[in-house]
């Protein structure tokens, strides 16, 4: 099996960028955008929605969400495409995107989107929300 291939096919054998330095330094705004999806639990529906949230590191501002039952790479795409138009930035080759390994951010569909874009990805570590500025901002919102 090994010799036709048939074992340990990578799905995804696009080489990762992963996090050197893991402190954000950014100097302006629109240079260094982290996104991540949240679950949060409808009670009435006995079901998890899924959000996607992306925030401007340097602002904390959220720059663009979705919100819905699902969320494929599609849906990535399009609410990062609506960000950039609500921030009405003409250039998007200059910001940084970060996020985690989530199935949603390294499919081809927003893989193609940032590499068409000249748009760097990054990724963060697993299992390090330390290093996640979206996932630290959640998570005091929680706390009140």
């Amino acid at each position: 099996m090994p010799e036709n291939n048939l074992l340990n096919y990578p799905y995804n054998n696009r080489k990762q960028t992963m996090v050197i330095n893991t402190i954000v330094k950014v100097n302006n705004t629109n240079q260094v955008w982290e996104f991540d999806i949240k679950y949060i639990y409808v009670q009435g529906e006995s079901r998890n929605t899924y959000l996607l949230a992306i925030i401007d590191c340097y602002t904390r501002e959220v720059v663009g969400h979705y919100l819905g039952c699902h969320c494929t790479g599609n849906d990535v795409k399009n609410t990062m495409i609506n960000a950039f138009d609500k921030r009405g930035i003409n250039n998007i080759s200059g910001i940084k995107m970060r996020s985690d390994n989530g199935t949603q951010f390294i499919c081809n569909i927003v893989e193609a989107f940032l590499s068409m874009m000249n748009i760097y990805h990054e990724r963060i570590h697993p299992a390090t929300p330390e290093n996640d500025i979206l996932n630290r901002s959640i998570q005091s919102l929680k706390g009140k």
